[in-house]
């Protein structure tokens, strides 16, 4: 009898070099609260990375298996293998069977995270001053790129979307697309939705429609299943509504298409957020007229602002139609 859950790679400060890779049945988060309170831990256990799977001892037998077959294993008998997070997580997505969502006991899932969560998210704060030079900070894009990267190593895939936007867009150093492609695959593979829609965005500028859309349909499926979702997952959802050359919307039936391929879930999405979406729509629009802004490219449906602004406001009449 198969059971459902998750398995899951966890990293210790105290346990450099060390990554412990596991299974539980119920939400990942309270494993990690339950183990970071065990006697003799010294410092709290931090979850890197957690993939629901239809049998979670079958998936973590294979995961193990892999890692063992490359020397890994730490010591007989126990989960802690001598690896980078990035080869654990690559054979967690190795093992077979993997689903969108399991559910988890709501008691549960409102356990809170461990507290050196909040540290990594302090970094990454800093991280985002030092980038741009706000405040009072001064610009320091290579001690920006440092914060990042420990962030990510202690987990926070936001650190990795953050390295390759960097890389990618040229910020403040030379672009490297190979560094840009390397932390932006690593984001996705921790399954952070807004690191799906930059990748989206990116093969729409190199007129890849089918990885556009690919990529849109990974971002709406981890999305969809979400109960709560803060601001930063709704303005990249916006950008699905970028009116351009490679978006279809149909009125009836209703769908979501994009280079012709039809993205599943978008539609239900759109429906569920249709009066955020349209005020995002609506400040672009606003900005394209009053040239605020890097808003018109030149490469949206049409070759004026007019035109554009006309296929954002077909955007909005098709969101108030839902």
């Amino acid at each position: 009898m198969s059971k459902p859950g998750y398995v899951y790679a966890l990293i210790n400060p105290s346990m450099p070099g060390l990554v412990k890779v596991g299974r539980t049945e119920r939400d990942p988060t309270v494993r990690v609260s339950e183990l970071s309170g065990v006697t003799g831990v010294a410092t709290p256990f931090i979850l890197v990375f957690h993939q629901a799977f239809v049998d979670c001892e079958l998936a973590e037998r294979h995961a193990h298996a892999a890692l063992e077959r490359q020397g890994r294993r730490f010591a007989a008998n126990r989960e802690f293998f001598e690896v980078e997070p990035t080869t654990a997580v690559h054979a967690i997505l190795a093992a077979p069977g993997t689903t969108i969502l399991v559910p988890v006991d709501r008691q549960d899932a409102a356990a809170p995270a461990p507290a050196t969560t909040h540290l990594v998210d302090e970094m990454v704060e800093r991280a985002h001053r030092l980038t741009w030079g706000i405040g009072d900070t001064p610009e320091d894009i290579k001690e920006a790129i440092k914060l990042y990267q420990k962030a990510g190593k202690l987990g926070s895939a936001k650190a990795y979307l953050e390295l390759a936007e960097i890389y990618s867009l040229g910020v403040s150093i030379k672009r490297n697309e190979n560094k840009a492609n390397q932390n932006y695959r690593i984001a996705c593979e921790m399954n952070y939705p807004p690191a799906w829609a930059a990748v989206a965005e990116n093969r729409r500028r190199s007129k890849d429609h089918s990885g556009e859309a690919r990529a849109w349909q990974k971002f709406f499926d981890l999305v969809l299943p979400l109960e709560e979702m803060g601001g930063g997952i709704l303005l990249k959802a916006s950008g699905f509504l970028d009116a351009r050359e490679s978006l279809e919307l149909s009125y009836f039936p209703c769908t979501a298409k994009v280079g012709g391929t039809v993205v599943e879930g978008a539609v239900e999405f759109m429906r569920q957020h249709a009066d955020e979406m349209e005020e995002h729509v609506q400040y672009r629009i606003d900005n394209i007229e009053q040239d605020r802004g890097d808003f018109y490219f030149g490469r949206f449906m049409g070759d004026t602002k007019k035109d554009h602004i006309a296929a954002c406001r077909e955007v909005i009449r098709w969101l108030q139609e839902l």
